[in-house]
């Protein structure tokens, strides 16, 4: 059985020093290459709809991370 990926981006604030709970993406991914790059892709994605005035103004920057899982887990 292969492995599948979730995954999941955190939002941050550099201003207030401050992250959010993770969010999961809805994909699961096939290997962890194509997760990784989901994530970058997203992340980009993410800051263009926060937009620059919010991400200037709270410093925002987005982390991000690839979890494996197996069928059955709960996401």
């Amino acid at each position: 059985m292969s492995m599948k990926f979730l995954l999941s981006l955190v939002f941050c604030s550099g201003l207030y020093s401050t992250c959010m709970p993770p969010v999961p993406m809805p994909e699961i991914y096939d290997s962890y290459y194509d997760c990784i790059h989901s994530g970058y892709v997203e992340s980009i994605e993410k800051m263009e709809e926060i937009g620059s005035e919010e991400v200037n103004r709270s410093q925002t920057f987005i982390k991000f991370y690839c979890q494996p899982v197996k069928k059955g887990d709960p996401i």
